[in-house]
């Protein structure tokens, strides 16, 4: 993670390609900010996914210099849930290229009866994204790659001659994220979004990839 955020840093130091265009005549949607994290001050974005195993809602407002403020919720199969907020920063910011850095502070809760979990759950994550299209940022690949580590905290009832006994014990869990997309532009304030999901759930356990398909919405009242 460190050496993709040095390396994102060393691309936000670039200047532009020739004979790019730069800022509001890229005429840049709020499917780009979505899926590429970052939006101009008073500028706003929501996601809505659904897919196998997971789905999200999340939500984004500009609030100026780079950054924005970020909100997500998070589920899979409606047994694991990760509610968080925090804030993102766009590192890169070319015709091309957009580069996002976000920090998340969230909850982890997992209902599985054999596998409960729950804790302080933040997360590290880059967002890249490579708007390509004439009058509008129209076609939208996109790349995701996350780290979340998780402090758990367990329950245990001890029962005994002089009655029950609780006691709370910590556990640290990693989970680490990659989702690879395709976003089109309809218009400036509605998008789609299509991709797979590559998560590495509980490291070391081994984990199946997924999918998902999405809805951008954003822009109105700019």
């Amino acid at each position: 993670m460190k050496a993709l955020l040095v390396g994102a840093w060393a691309l936000a130091s670039l200047g532009p390609p020739a004979g790019a265009i730069e800022g509001p005549d890229l005429g840049e949607s709020s499917t780009v900010q979505a899926a590429g994290g970052g939006a101009p001050r008073g500028d706003w974005a929501l996601e809505l996914s659904a897919g196998f195993p997971w789905q999200r809602l999340r939500g984004q407002v500009g609030v100026g210099r780079g950054f924005t403020v970020v909100g997500e919720f998070e589920t899979a199969l409606g047994r694991r849930f990760w509610p968080a907020a925090g804030v993102g920063y766009r590192m890169a910011d070319h015709a091309h290229l957009r580069i996002t850095g976000e920090a998340m502070l969230g909850w982890l809760v997992q209902t599985t009866p054999e596998l409960r979990k729950r804790g302080f759950a933040p997360m590290l994550r880059v967002r890249v994204a490579s708007p390509w299209g004439r009058r509008v940022n129209r076609w939208i690949p996109h790349l995701e790659l996350g780290m979340r580590p998780a402090i758990l905290m367990d329950r245990s009832v001890y029962v005994g001659a002089r009655g029950e006994r609780t006691q709370w014990t910590a556990r640290s869990n990693l989970t680490l994220w990659g989702s690879l997309g395709l976003a089109v532009a309809i218009n400036e304030h509605v998008g789609v979004d299509i991709g797979i999901d590559l998560p590495w759930v509980d490291v070391p356990a081994i984990s199946i990839p997924g999918f998902h398909v999405g809805l951008y919405l954003g822009g109105w009242g700019r």
